[in-house]
Parts: C-alpha cells; structure tokens; sequence
C-alpha cells in the first residue's frame, strides 16, 4: 500500500509491517505507520478514523522478502509473493545480457582481451605479478561475479600500501557488484561476535588484516567459515542470533608480513606479494599520468573490461582451488612451529622439502660434522657423499611409510634434529609422540628386520606426487 508516496507491506517473514529502502527491509512499527496515514489524511481526524474503521491495516498487502542472487526481482515462496532484495547492478545486468547471447565458442579462454584494457591490465600486473598468478585471478574474479556464488577460496594480496589494492577493490570489485552488496571488515570486526554487516553481501574485503597467532584465538576459525561456509550465524546486539544464507567471496588485502595464520593442508587461501611499485610511479614514471588521471582511465575502461569478464569461459572447479605460491608456504612457516613443519612434510612425503630445505641445512655443515649427526643416529654413509646420503635416507623412509604405514624411527629423530636444531633426546622424542604417536616394535624393508618405527597416517590429498 502506497502511503505518502512510500509503499508498505505486512513481511510475513518478520509478522512485522516494513518498506523497503535502498534494497534494505526496514520495519516499521504499527504507531509510526499510523502516524503516516494520519499524515496522509492531512491530519484530518475524522477521515483517519473512517480509515481505521474500514480494517486499514489488513488491506496492507502480504508480502515475503530475501536476498536471493540467483532469483529474479519477484517470486513465489511458502505461497507467498516473494520480493527478492537484491538487484543487479546496471553493468551486470548489461553483461549477462550478453552472455546469454553468446556462443559458448565464443567466450573467451584465455586473457588476451586483457590488452584492450592496458590501464586495468597494468593494475593487475602490478598486484599479480607473473601470467599464471593473473590467470588465476581472472578465473576466480569471473567465475565469483557470473554465478554469484562462493568460490570457497580467497584471494589474499600483501604488499605496500598503494601498489593498487584498494583501487581494484573500490574501482573494480565493489563498482560490479554494487557497494550495498561489498563489505570491509577489519581485525576488529574478526574478534567481535556482531556480524550483521556481512548478511546480503556478495563480496568482503578483509582489509589490513594481520594474523593472531596466540592460542585459541578465534580469528582463523571465524575466517575459515567466512571463506567456505554455506550458512552465516548473524548476531547483532539485542537481537537473537539467526542463521542467514552466505552468498559472499573473500579478499584479503594486507600490508602486514604475515596478514593470517595458515595450517598445513589449508586449501582456502591464495596468497599473492605485490610488486613494489606504487600504482602513482606506474602512473607518472611509466604513463606520464597523475594518479588522479589513471584512475579516470580505468573507470573509463572497466565497463568494457567487466562485460568481458562475463564472457571469460571461467572454470569453478579451478577457481574453488587455491594457487600454491611461496608467499603462502612462508606464512604456514611463520604460523607453525618447526617440529610442526617437519611433521606435515613427513606426512605429506613432500621430497622437495627434503631435497631443499634440508639440503640447504647439510650445506652449512663440514662433511664431517654431518657424518658424525649419521653416525649418531644410525644414518647409512653412502660414497661419502652428504647428498647421496641425504638422498638414500629420505627415499628408505618414504618407501617404508608406503609400503608399511609406519618407518624406522631413526629417520624421525634424524630429521628432527637437522631442522629444529634440537639435541636432547627427550624433548625430540617428547615432539615426535605429539604428532606420531609413541614408536613399537615394526618390520621394515623387506619385512625381515624388527625394529623401532612410528606410524605415519598419510593424507594421500595432500602429497604433492
């Protein structure tokens, strides 16, 4: 019912009259809404009443509302119409009208349209720095902003400030998709219970975010369910909490070392390191712009560029898959201890941890020194030959663990020693029953030698072979 040029309904959902406002329900109660026909009465008491007599607020038309992305601008629910609170924004509507249209031949299948764009593609060189990191980007940008649904993967980006993290946030991300659908959230916000901020949001930017690394700290759990989780508990203060549906993608973006904490296995992140030039020396050393000029280029170009984006043949198995990068392997490092590291890389059987990690370890040490650590554990010299010896050891470990579940557990404290530093005994057998459990009585190799071994519980996901 249109009053004062404001239309009302009964939201069947909330039992509460409402108007919608800005794509926002807003609730409003009975006195306020009685104001309003008093108003529209031009405070005319008796036509106000004759209004109330004629049952006024039963005539006000039943609706539901939800944010639905992937509805259109009215359905039916529970048998009721439904009015969906999101709307397109004018270049996604206009993108997906083209795409409908289109020959699935001809979308795009590579990133070559990037140069129609060179002041875009010049800002995502410079947040993306080699072809296959920009890919990726491209695939999980087009692949989020098409079906509108979750990737479960985020994008992390670390790197000075101004080398053009906010302008593809602000001037890309949040221009396509539509500000009333993007969010910030900051450090503060991930150690707070109230979260109403992120209900009916599309995308969320993690902003100057930095890791919290003290036990039992709830930031890396809530980020986690924020990455993949289909359901958003939303609490608000005074309010009963509400399970909501989570439509929204992540990007993370830090100047901050170690923005996160990261686990072994963890498939959620993609971490990137900008280059670092700043967005304004591209512009001025490189363009011969202003920063204030580049900007207008690429609001010049983005429409264009986001239609395109709609017409990239984007792949949502490879966008749900993280990109494995060495900015993500040093952050698992500054997140973990290294008994933590040396525990995975066994259990993962990750021979390239061996082959250069360690390496690097036995290239620090005299020939000498590292025979007399073989010697003490029990390691087989083979030519004399630090690496052969290297070699042999890892090989005979990860055969057994293959072939027996379980290896010798010299190899254990072998290893152990060589990457934490750690001599004592005890403590390295106190760290190896924390993440092996205690060592029994085995056979190894050929099955005919009993020995001392631990087992080793392989997650075959995660091993990189």
């Amino acid at each position: 019912m249109l009053i004062n040029g404001k239309q009302y309904y009964y939201d069947v959902g909330r039992q509460k009259h409402v108007t919608v406002m800005g794509g926002e329900v807003k609730i409003i109660e009975t006195p306020m809404l009685q104001k309003e026909l008093f108003v529209q009465c031009n405070g005319d008491e008796r036509l106000y009443k004759q209004h109330m007599a004629e049952n006024f607020m039963q005539k006000i038309e039943i609706r539901d509302f939800k944010f639905d992305p992937h509805e259109g601008d009215e359905f039916e629910r529970y048998g009721f119409p439904c009015i969906n609170t999101y709307k397109k924004t004018t270049i996604v509507s206009e993108a997906e009208a083209l795409r409908d249209v289109v020959n699935v031949q001809d979308l795009h299948r590579n990133i070559l349209f990037l140069e129609k764009y060179p002041h875009i593609n010049r800002l995502l060189d410079n947040l993306f720095t080699t072809t296959s990191r920009k890919e990726y980007f491209i695939n999980w940008l087009a692949t989020a902003l098409v079906t509108r649904r979750k990737n479960r993967t985020a994008i992390v980006v670390r790197g000075a400030q101004g080398t053009g993290k906010g302008l593809l946030w602000e001037q890309i991300i949040e221009y396509a998709v539509g500000t009333e659908y993007c969010s910030t959230i900051s450090n503060d916000d991930l150690t707070t219970n109230f979260n109403s901020a992120l209900e009916n949001k599309l995308f969320i930017l993690a902003n100057e975010i930095k890791g919290d690394f003290r036990d039992g700290n709830s930031m890396y759990e809530k980020l986690k369910m924020y990455v993949t989780d289909d359901e958003l508990r939303v609490e608000q203060k005074r309010v009963d909490s509400r399970k909501v549906k989570n439509y929204f993608n992540v990007f993370l973006a830090s100047n901050n070392t170690t923005p996160l904490q990261i686990q072994s296995g963890d498939r959620r992140y993609t971490v990137y390191e900008t280059a670092d030039t700043k967005i304004k020396d591209v512009g001025e050393k490189e363009l011969g712009l202003t920063i204030e000029q580049f900007i207008k280029k690429i609001k010049e170009e983005r429409n264009d560029f986001i239609k395109d984006l709609f017409m990239f043949d984007y792949d949502a198995n490879r966008a749900s898959q993280c990109q494995e990068t060495d900015e993500k392997e040093r952050i698992y490092r500054a997140s973990v201890t290294k008994s933590d590291i040396i525990s995975e890389k066994i259990k993962q059987m990750e021979l390239k941890f061996f082959e250069n990690d360690i390496q690097e370890i036995i290239d620090t040490m005299s020939e000498g020194e590292f025979f007399s650590i073989c010697d003490k554990y029990g390691i087989v010299n083979i030519d004399g030959s630090p690496t052969e010896t290297l070699r042999y050891a890892v090989g005979d470990m990860f055969a057994s663990i293959s072939t027996h579940g379980h290896a010798d557990n010299k190899y254990f404290v072998f290893f152990y020693s060589l990457f934490t530093g750690e001599v004592s005994p005890q403590k390295i057998g106190t760290a190896l029953t924390a993440h092996f459990g205690s060592s029994k009585t085995g056979r190894v190799g050929d099955g005919s030698k009993v020995t001392r071994v631990r087992e080793v519980k392989i997650n075959h996901e995660l091993i990189p072979f």
